[in-house]
């Protein structure tokens, strides 16, 4: 559509070897760097492209493990310096804890997961500075009011709401609910909007609100329409893991229960484990109601036989018949399975 196209990436995963960088005139990845280091070369692009139309993608991974933020954010805080319990592997830490380790150490569980969440926080905060000097340059070139902006997230993180840590172990809304900030020419001003919707939908949306017809293999519709974005929450918000775990940390299990798929329509939630189940139990399926319980604790599955059979119906078929319209892929490159591996996404079992 002639506009000029740039994408900083600090995620490995969204780099040129897997072909992202197609369509940019510049693309740069810089390897699970913090948000800071980029800023200047984030600015200095914005800085040069004049009055030239432009798309810009940015991919910031902090807040991400291992909750790092710098020695002045730290400071400015009051968070504890770096030591033993706020920076050892709470996972490892978690392991030993459903192994039968020690009790005496669920107090110290308890804090080093605290104390991870304040460091989480201050990499928001470290993420939100920048997003703030972008603004402000907009502002200053006289772009703030031309530039559409969105914000959003791939996934949130768990703090023991269910009794892990990190984001793919469970498809609950810690792991799954995050923002979506739409700002900019033909967005309604200060509207908050209640329905959950996908993140697919996010690249049909900013096509329209730029004016550009969406491809026939982009289909979805404007989230700054009401009518298409109620016929779209309708239809209910799937997600998928391929490594589910079930846990609870006050009575001390954690189970590893293989993939699951998760369906969220009508203020309900089921969740259902296509893997390997408790003992005994194979497959089964845990149903909640958002109204009464939006933590996601009481399960109503059995209750609620009827509801979970329509769900679970619809989600399955919905994941058959996109299955059909995957294209093949090549097999991975070794680099990509030691990198999915080393972030938890897949396991020996999974080769």
């Amino acid at each position: 559509a002639g506009a000029r196209t740039a994408a900083f990436s600090t995620n490995p995963l969204i780099s040129e070897a897997r072909n992202f960088d197609q369509g940019f005139e510049f693309f740069r990845t810089y390897r699970w760097a913090p948000s800071g280091p980029i800023r200047e070369d984030l600015l200095g692009w914005l800085r040069g492209i004049g009055e030239d139309r432009f798309f810009l993608y940015i991919h910031f991974t902090d807040p991400h493990a291992p909750y790092v933020p710098a020695d002045e954010t730290r400071s400015r805080f009051d968070l504890s310096p770096d030591g033993d319990l706020p920076v050892a592997d709470l996972r490892q830490r978690l392991d030993g804890w459903y192994g039968g380790g020690d009790a005496t150490s669920r107090d110290r569980l308890v804090e080093a997961n605290r104390q991870r969440l304040d460091l989480y926080d201050a990499e928001i905060y470290e993420v939100d500075s920048v997003v703030g000097e972008l603004l402000q340059l907009l502002d200053a070139r006289g772009l703030g009011d031309r530039t559409i902006l969105a914000v959003t997230s791939d996934h949130g993180e768990e703090f023991l709401e269910h009794g892990l840590v990190g984001h793919y172990n469970q498809l609950h809304r810690e792991s799954i609910h995050v923002p979506l900030l739409l700002w900019g020419p033909g967005v309604p001003s200060g509207e908050v909007v209640d329905e959950e919707v996908e993140n697919r939908h996010v690249a049909p949306t900013l096509l329209r609100l730029a004016g550009i017809d969406a491809p026939a293999e982009l289909p979805g519709p404007d989230l700054t329409r009401p009518e298409e974005r109620a016929v779209a929450s309708a239809r209910g918000v799937l997600a998928v893991s391929n490594k589910g775990r079930l846990a609870s940390f006050s009575e001390r299990e954690d189970r590893e229960l293989g993939p699951q798929v998760v369906l969220r329509s009508e203020g309900w939630v089921l969740i259902h484990h296509m893997g390997r189940g408790p003992e005994g139990v194979g497959k089964f399926d845990r149903l909640f109601r958002i109204a009464d319980d939006e933590g996601e604790t009481v399960d109503l599955s059995e209750q609620y036989p009827d509801r979970v059979r329509q769900m679970r119906q619809q989600a399955l078929g919905w994941l058959e018949a996109e299955r059909a319209l995957r294209p093949e892929q090549a097999p991975p490159m070794a680099e990509t399975r030691a990198l999915m591996r080393s972030l938890g996404y897949i396991g020996s079992d999974d080769e």
